[in-house]
């Protein structure tokens, strides 16, 4: 796959990726001279509402994604095993939402599990997306952008995660997300949230500037038109690997 991928590469004037682990995965020395940019999905947020689901209530911690997605189903239940339960016995009216559609056997089961929600697909996500005190992805498989995680952030939720979720992101941590690598670091930063609203407020504030700033259309479409046209604008620069970011600065 790797050689035929390099082939297509090739032939061609310049290739797109998602994120720069996308990028990367096909050694550069295997299509010197071929130019490689990274230029993100955005998300669709022109249907956003600020409504909120009433009866969802604090404190509540949530998952976002197609609960038919392996890397989802694995991490949907590590939340459970490892942070929901843990932390249900300190608070004991915590509740857990997981939220999207096609969900799996395993994934209707936990949704009998006391302050357990597994909601399948509805009809608006934003009012459930609204009500969450905090969003907690502890993905450990996948590649790629995590769209879902964009939109918690978007919606001004606090969200905590891996370095693999933050893969294709790039955002700040403590800035404008939380990445922890065990679930000790989970357990102790979702309590902190749960325990601060001026603290959920903040993170929420900087994520949502960070997504709008960086995964708007406009901006994506505009790094696009630049790549296939070969044009050269402030949003784009070269990058020593050999591809190049849109609207980032030189990643080595």
């Amino acid at each position: 796959m790797k050689r035929w991928e390099a082939k297509v590469i090739r032939n061609s004037a310049a290739s797109l990726y998602v994120s720069p682990v996308d990028a990367q995965t096909i050694p550069s020395e295997m299509t010197p001279s071929c130019a490689r940019h990274v230029i993100p999905n955005g998300i669709s947020v022109g249907a956003y509402t600020p409504v909120v689901e009433e009866k969802i209530e604090s404190p509540s911690i949530g998952f976002l994604g197609n609960m038919g997605y392996g890397p989802n189903i694995d991490a949907a239940h590590r939340l459970y095993e490892e942070v929901f339960l843990p932390l249900r016995a300190k608070l004991p009216n915590l509740s857990l939402y997981i939220i999207g559609r096609n969900p799996v056997e395993s994934m209707l089961a936990l949704g009998e599990k006391p302050g357990v929600t597994v909601t399948g697909t509805v009809e608006e996500i934003w009012p459930y997306v609204n009500a969450v005190d905090v969003f907690v992805f502890p993905l450990w498989k996948g590649a790629g952008l995590k769209n879902k995680i964009l939109e918690a952030m978007y919606a001004k939720r606090p969200v905590v995660t891996t370095k693999i979720g933050n893969e294709g992101i790039d955002a700040v941590p403590g800035r404008d997300l939380v990445v922890c690598d065990s679930a000790p670091d989970f357990q102790k930063e979702v309590l902190r949230l749960l325990r601060s609203s001026d603290e959920r407020a903040r993170l929420g504030e900087s994520g949502h500037k960070f997504v709008n700033e960086r995964f708007s259309w406009d901006r994506i479409l505009w790094d696009f038109e630049a790549a296939i046209t070969g044009s050269v604008h402030e949003a784009g620069s070269a990058v020593e690997a050999g591809f190049q970011v849109a609207g980032g600065a030189k990643d080595k």
